[in-house]
């Protein structure tokens, strides 16, 4: 999306904003547009900041009138049925809105390609509710409101998406069942699979004790390099002198690791892992600087240099990298149950098989080609700072595991058993507790039941032998 109104949009501005530089530029070849800005009187240009969101907002209504007559133009027979999928979020000016979009079954797609048929369901962006008040009654008349509004009956609402947040998801209080007690009883909810499987690296991210650390680096290294020219010009310059391709920028810009945004994770690790080299160069051109960042620069410093930095870096660069492509099919418009639980059933059975000694020793390999080439000595011992006791109330007991100190992790066995194997028990433990087994079977004979499903009819055989 790009923005219509320009700064200062008076005749003798350089740039009058992309409304009017556009119009300006159709005025060559379209003898209306050249009209409304030649030859309109002064007080009737329509070219004001007024009018160019009257336009804009005419333009929304007139697409979500033809949404809702699209949900409404088949007779009560073969009536569209939809799904709503609903999300918070936040606009620049940090006011709180919610998205809403329709999930429709059209019965009335045509083609004329035979090898691709299109697929029965099409979603629609309808637009954004502001916020005044959170709470899900509130949320609850907002969205019933919008959709009133443009004529949508939601009797044809079959199902509902949204993310787990308990305003919208409570069992018993959320707008999901404020919306089956007051409107829509017959609709179902289903928890959104990508924000579930976000859940996931959430809470892997909590499990393994050492990670709070790493992360923290990561958001540091956006900040050090985002607040200040000096800091991001030192950087472009190395990024050149090692002849990095600037103009790639999903290359060189190093990317915020966000919270609300799973993508983030990988991308601002893939990030800090191709401009290694390029990071430590600037960190060290600017320690001799001596400023008031100094403190920052060396501390930075000597966290990228740090062997458990780097062995997790790629740990976590490898696992979240095979969760991230998972969550990319999973928001891809044409998924159903079916196709939903086989890529998972495949994901977890993928990262099972990592779980081997194996695996971690090619791991380990790329590491340690990736250490010499950036002169880092991998098998360094840590610095004590003090020595580490068992409390006294332990004195009569035979310890066999840690009892809260943390653990110094100097080696390729230490960063196997208290990293590596960590982290992927608790993917797998977490991908079971929210995909079980049993819920995604269920869920793959309900897909069984859509055309567009492969397993059209055929995975319905173990829930009722009586179909056919």
């Amino acid at each position: 999306m790009i923005a219509i109104r320009g700064h200062l949009e008076s005749e003798l501005s350089s740039n009058r904003g992309n409304f009017i530089e556009l119009l300006n530029w159709a005025s060559g070849t379209d003898p209306i547009a050249s009209c409304i800005l030649n030859d309109s009187a002064k007080n009737s240009t329509y070219l004001s900041p007024y009018i160019q969101k009257e336009l804009i907002s005419l333009l929304a209504l007139h697409i979500r009138q033809q949404i809702s007559e699209k949900a409404r133009s088949l007779n009560y027979a073969r009536r569209c049925v939809f799904s709503l999928m609903v999300d918070e979020s936040h606009d620049v000016s940090g006011h709180e809105q919610l998205s809403v979009v329709l999930r429709v079954v059209d019965i009335e797609i045509k083609t004329s390609d035979e090898n691709h048929p299109p697929s029965l369901f099409k979603e629609y962006f309808l637009g954004f509710i502001k916020l005044n008040e959170f709470d899900a009654q509130t949320l609850t008349d907002e969205i019933v409101k919008f959709l009133s509004s443009l004529n949508i009956d939601l009797n044809y609402c079959i199902a509902m998406c949204f993310d787990g947040a308990s305003v919208l998801s409570g069992k018993h209080a959320g707008v999901q069942a404020l919306l089956r007690q007051q409107h829509i009883p017959n609709a179902i909810y289903v928890h959104c699979y990508a924000h579930k499987l976000n859940l996931v690296i959430c809470n892997v991210t909590k499990s393994v004790p050492c990670l709070s650390e790493f992360y923290s680096i990561i958001s540091k290294i956006y900040t050090y390099f985002h607040t200040s020219s000096v800091t991001n010009e030192t950087l472009k310059r190395i990024q050149r002198q090692l002849k990095i391709d600037c103009s790639i920028l999903s290359i060189t810009t190093i990317k915020k690791w966000a919270e609300t945004r799973w993508d983030s994770r990988w991308t601002s690790i893939q990030s800090v892992i191709e401009n290694y080299k390029a990071l430590n160069q600037s960190l060290e051109e600017l320690v001799d600087e001596g400023t008031e960042r100094l403190i920052d620069t060396r501390g930075l410093l000597l966290a990228l240099k740090e062997p458990l930095f780097v062995v997790t870096i790629f740990i976590l660069h490898g696992l979240l990298g095979k969760i991230k492509i998972l969550s990319d099919q999973l928001k891809s418009k044409s998924i159903d149950f079916g196709k939903a639980h086989t890529l998972i059933s495949a994901f977890i059975h993928q990262i099972n098989e990592l779980r081997s000694q194996e695996e971690f020793s090619t791991l380990f390999g790329q590491i340690t080609a990736f250490c010499v080439e950036n002169n880092i000595e991998l098998n360094v011992k840590v610095k004590q700072r003090r020595q580490t006791t068992i409390s006294t109330r332990f004195k009569n007991c035979s310890v066999t595991s840690t009892i809260g100190q943390r653990e110094k992790i100097d080696n390729d066995s230490k960063y196997r058993d208290f990293i590596f194997y960590p982290v992927i028990d608790s993917i797998l433990v977490e991908m079971d507790d929210r995909f079980s087994k049993s819920n995604m079977e269920i869920l793959r004979g309900i897909s069984s039941l859509s055309p567009d499903s492969s397993t059209f009819f055929r995975g319905l055989r173990k829930y009722g032998y009586n179909l056919y």
